[in-house]
């Protein structure tokens, strides 16, 4: 384990949730404070198409469920998942046959459906949204084929709630595929819901309708960063693309590139849904989680202090400690830089800064078993795409160019993606977390205890002291690591010998 890390080792867990449209099995690699999936698998069962009318479950959805959940119990097992969870949702809680095949469910998956109440399915979705975005603040909305569960968050804290009952599949039946008649119906259902009117914030969007259409909104801009988690729309953007979306016939959608052909007869009213939210609320930007119900399962389970740790450092530990030689020495990298930055005249390092500049300081060094001529590109993209807890687009690229800084020093990178715009005053401050880590490495060779014996003065000249027990670690890659820091500060670097 990581120096300082405080992860649980507990085997997989698994979380079968079934939904009006999907049936899905996720195993997590334990009780992971940034929840890591080890198998991720769905079937577009539509337990819930023609509920609205028939008042049952859709025939062909349950002989497709039943034997999804076969599999998944079987998958469960030899993935050794000690624990296996499995809750079902609107489809199953609504419909006259829900509960026996609750009961026939459950046999399969060798344990209890929990069968939740609305409260509790927007409850869950939103404890997952927290477990990702500890300081969301605004309105949850998690859209299902049966229902959309919407509730408030306030800087973490969780607040109003409300089942509405215009899933994607719903609307479908209630409406017989008239648009505006499905317009009418949402309008009609966020009645019981005028609370939404006043909740200030973004609005987080969960669910699978609205995570393709974050897709979509992606191939419009061309944008390379295809991680869905925090991914943002502007309110004026998701107002235009959701209206534009569900004026579509299913001819026009399959056009679009990436998108099941199960999920496209119901995505132009998964986009009304959506259309009709916002113009009924005040939020402002869309921003998509990609962590709901099933995390918000696992999160339930964490002890207070476990949820009280910060995401991203622990995912960076993490990663640290699967991939670094020597966690320990990034470790000391830590209050090493954290001294060069607290003397720097009029400079004041945010906590969020510091936050990432102790991500840069952990994953410097995931590449060292890399080619050296590839080093920095690999660690870029690593980061860039991998799975770092509680960070934000631009605070990725952040991350991803102080580590790729580590490896080249100088030299650009990603200029043939399409990526979050970094002020060059951002962009200057990753290249140099990445050159002080650069020049700690050289000087230490990686090895622990010799950092805290050295330091990195700012004065009429840049000066790195160490002490004359460490005085033949000093040399010319050390000169040539202390240049470019002095460069970039516009100093005249000097090692003094104390």
């Amino acid at each position: 384990m990581t120096q300082g890390a405080a992860t649980h080792i507990t085997p997989p867990i698994g979380i079968i949730d079934i939904g009006s449209n999907s049936v899905r099995l996720v195993v997590f690699a334990g009780a992971n404070r940034n929840p890591v999936t080890i198998f991720n698998e769905r079937v577009l069962a539509g337990l819930g198409r023609n509920i609205a009318t028939t008042g049952h479950l859709y025939e062909n959805g349950v002989s497709r469920a039943l034997h999804a959940l076969k599999r998944f119990k079987a998958v469960a097992d030899s993935l050794g998942a000690k624990r296996l969870i499995a809750v079902a949702t609107a489809a199953v809680r609504d419909a006259a046959d829900g509960p026996a095949f609750a009961r026939e469910a459950s046999h399969h998956c060798g344990t209890d459906i929990r069968v939740l109440t609305g409260r509790q399915e927007a409850a869950y979705t939103a404890k997952g949204v927290l477990c990702g975005m500890p300081d969301a603040h605004g309105l949850v909305g998690d859209l299902g084929g049966g229902s959309l569960e919407v509730l408030a968050l306030e800087n973490g804290a969780i607040g109003s709630g409300a089942t509405i009952p215009v899933g994607g599949l719903r609307l479908m039946d209630v409406s017989k595929g008239d648009i505006g008649r499905a317009r009418r119906s949402v309008d009609k259902a966020l009645e019981r819901a005028p609370w939404i009117g006043d909740v200030k914030g973004d609005f987080y969007a969960v669910g699978g309708a609205w995570r393709v259409l974050a897709r979509i909104h992606m191939e419009q801009r061309k944008y390379d960063l295809h991680v869905l988690q925090n991914y943002i729309i502007s309110r004026r953007e998701a107002l235009d693309l959701a209206h534009l979306i569900s004026e579509q016939s299913v001819a026009s959608l399959k056009k679009l590139p990436n998108i099941s052909s199960r999920r496209l007869e119901s995505l132009p009213f998964g986009a009304v849904v959506l259309e009709r939210l916002l113009l009924n609320s005040p939020v402002e930007n869309i921003v998509i989680s990609a962590f709901g119900l099933r995390e918000g399962l696992l999160y339930e389970g964490f002890s207070e202090e476990f949820k009280a740790q910060d995401p991203l450092i622990h995912s960076c530990r993490e990663m640290a400690g699967r991939l670094s030689r020597a966690p320990s020495f990034e470790q000391e990298l830590i209050p090493w830089t954290q001294a060069f930055f607290e003397q720097m005249t009029g400079e004041e390092e945010t906590v969020r800064l510091g936050k990432l500049r102790e991500a840069i300081c952990l994953l410097s060094d995931i590449e060292w078993r890399s080619h050296p001529d590839h080093r920095g590109e690999n660690a870029f993209h690593e980061i860039l795409f991998g799975p770092l807890g509680a960070v934000t687009h631009d605070e990725r690229l952040f991350i991803a160019l102080g580590v790729f800084h580590r490896y080249e020093g100088s030299g650009a990178v990603g200029a043939d993606l399409s990526l979050p715009a970094l002020s060059r005053e951002r962009r200057q401050r990753a290249r140099l977390i990445g050159l002080l880590v650069r020049l700690g490495a050289t000087l230490a060779g990686g090895a622990v205890g010799i950092l805290p014996d050295a330091s990195l003065k700012i004065g009429e000249k840049l000066i790195l002291s160490v002490p004359e027990m460490h005085a033949n670690l000093v040399g010319e890659a050390v000169d040539k690591r202390l240049a470019p820091v002095g460069r970039a500060l516009k100093l005249e670097p000097e090692i003094q010998i104390l």
